[in-house]
């Protein structure tokens, strides 16, 4: 079943997420294309030119933003407003609905985060002529490790495989703080909307604060270690202390919330 509800929930947001990236995707093309004749002098600087670029900054930071929105106005509508009734009266349990459409907001966050960094780099590239990619494929994967580990005692492959499933769980953790202060928000009766504003305004600040907590924590320990030989293996001992910080507290988090969300939408569901 929860096959059909992954199904049926793409279905509904495509052509919305897909008409995004293609907008995304020619203002990549154009401003890349932009950016490699001002390089190479095909081009002078003015105004229609600075324009193009601006707006392709700016374009850049909306495609992320236009899938946060679409994502927070879908979930509350299809979830708490009138058609919330229609959606809690399918023959699906509750917490199936609510893993598909977490599901399926992680994965449309996961692919706008993707779409942004390869356009970023492709305009990034076209401005340095080529050097960017060029710097990438300078060195093979075990020679890069080897640098890596000489600079900074770290290797570079757990590092990354870390980097990749903590931004994994990071999607998570913005989607779950999105359905939980929706969540918490349509208890009140009259004020839905501004009680889950401001639930989403203390919970974000909260998640500040922990993460400043785990920083200092994780600087305290490796500063106070007897078995610093050098400047690298500190630096090595803070990355392994920070990661395991900062992962167990992204896994905590998400716990929390979805069993805040599970809770509230089964036993205190109270719809327009």
């Amino acid at each position: 079943m929860l096959g059909k509800i992954i199904k049926h929930e793409f279905k509904d947001t495509y052509k919305v997420m897909l008409a995004v990236y293609a907008a995304y995707f020619l203002l990549t093309i154009i401003g890349s294309s932009t950016s490699y004749a001002l390089a190479k002098g095909y081009s002078e600087p003015n105004v229609l030119t600075i324009s193009v670029i601006v707006f392709y900054v700016i374009s850049s930071i909306a495609v992320y933003v236009a899938t946060f929105v679409f994502i927070c106005i879908r979930y509350y509508k299809t979830m708490y407003s009138a058609q919330g009734y229609l959606t809690h009266t399918l023959p699906v349990k509750g917490v199936t609905i609510f893993n598909g459409k977490l599901i399926v907001s992680t994965v449309w966050m996961i692919i706008s985060i993707m779409f942004l960094i390869l356009s970023v780099f492709f305009f990034v590239n076209a401005a340095s002529e080529g050097e960017a990619w060029e710097s990438i494929t300078r060195y093979t994967w075990t020679e890069f490790n080897r640098r890596m580990y000489e600079e900074t005692g770290v290797i570079f492959t757990p590092f990354f495989i870390w980097f990749l499933f903590e931004a994994l769980i990071g999607t998570v953790v913005i989607n779950l703080w999105i359905f939980t202060s929706f969540a918490i928000g349509q208890l009140s009766d009259k004020h839905k909307v501004a009680l889950s504003i401001v639930t989403g305004m203390v919970l974000y600040f909260a998640f500040q604060i922990f993460e400043l907590f785990e920083t200092i924590s994780a600087v305290r320990e490796s500063a106070g270690s007897l078995n610093i030989q050098s400047g690298t293996d500190e630096y090595a001992m803070f990355m392994n202390q920070m990661m395991t910080s900062v992962l167990l507290l992204s896994i905590v988090t998400c716990a929390v919330m979805y069993a805040a969300c599970i809770i509230i939408n089964k036993k205190k569901l109270n719809l327009e």
